[in-house]
């Protein structure tokens, strides 16, 4: 179970074990998505370093994250 509605958040630790926090992205879509029509803008959160970033469609999103991930340097959580 990923999410107990009851209790918040429950992550399985086998699912986790290979996941890094550094790694992990919070993505928000704008009130005005429409999924079927392809509008999908909306910002990406880099969680551990709170570092944020826009998008103005789906197809943006691959190479933003790539290029978070990339910037990201050991001890300096994407180089913030």
């Amino acid at each position: 179970m990923l999410y107990d509605f009851a209790h918040g958040c429950r992550y399985s630790q086998p699912a986790m074990n290979e996941l890094k926090h550094a790694s992990a992205f919070v993505v928000q879509f704008r009130a005005d998505a429409d999924p079927a029509n392809g509008k999908l803008a909306g910002r990406v959160e880099h969680v551990a370093s709170g570092r944020t970033a826009n998008f103005r469609s789906v197809h943006d999103l691959p190479e933003l994250l790539r290029r978070m991930l990339s910037d990201a340097r050991p001890g300096d959580e994407l180089g913030t």
